[in-house]
């Protein structure tokens, strides 16, 4: 990440992963497991640009959400999750390159 702006771009791409995602559902609960997966990273590995990712991310939370609650989770083993889920966001790709994707589980 190298700027507020890439934060903010993340953060669209995470929403619009979950929304694409649970369109067919009504009301879902998501747990989101291993937080810190998700984040924007520097160049160096360590977190950056935390509060315009997550304000941002809120913000579209609040404007679409219809009934949507999330909770979320720091860290965890997201195979032991496969037992109680059905769908699963899995991160990928280096952080400025960053990919959500929900696979049913």
């Amino acid at each position: 990440m190298n700027s507020a702006a890439d934060a903010t771009a993340l953060a669209s791409k995470l929403w619009a992963s979950l929304v694409t995602g649970t369109e067919s559902l009504r009301n879902p609960l998501l747990i989101i497991n291993s937080v810190n997966d998700l984040i924007p990273l520097s160049q160096n590995g360590s977190p950056a640009f935390e509060n315009e990712f997550w304000g941002s991310f809120f913000r579209y939370y609040d404007a679409g959400s219809n009934g949507m609650g999330i909770v979320f989770l720091k860290d965890g083993d997201q195979e032991s999750a496969r037992l109680y889920v059905d769908y699963i966001l899995k991160a990928s790709g280096e952080p400025e390159n960053r990919a959500f994707d929900i696979i049913k589980n």
